[in-house]
């Protein structure tokens, strides 16, 4: 896909969600939807990869770490309280 298209979709999809949108949004924000929604070629080869690993991983009988244990780790990293 072009730039030319790309920037076309863009426009599509930034003029429907300010359309439908009860909040203002940035043009950061509706970029960041956009990408979400709209990966690269590059980024949906990496996402692909990733998951290949983690079957990989899962059939080897990793099984990861708990949510809450993870979250833990981030706040306390980030100095981040803990919501009462």
């Amino acid at each position: 896909m072009g730039a030319r298209e790309q920037v076309d979709n863009f426009y599509r999809f930034a003029t429907e969600r300010l359309r439908n949108s009860s909040s203002e949004l940035s043009v950061d924000e509706l970029y960041d939807q956009w990408r979400i929604e709209n990966p690269s070629s590059a980024q949906q080869a990496d996402d692909l990869a990733a998951i290949y690993v983690s079957l990989e991983d899962f059939k080897q009988g990793e099984r990861g770490r708990p949510d809450g244990e993870t979250t833990q780790r981030l706040r306390e990293e980030f100095g981040i309280r803990s919501p009462e």
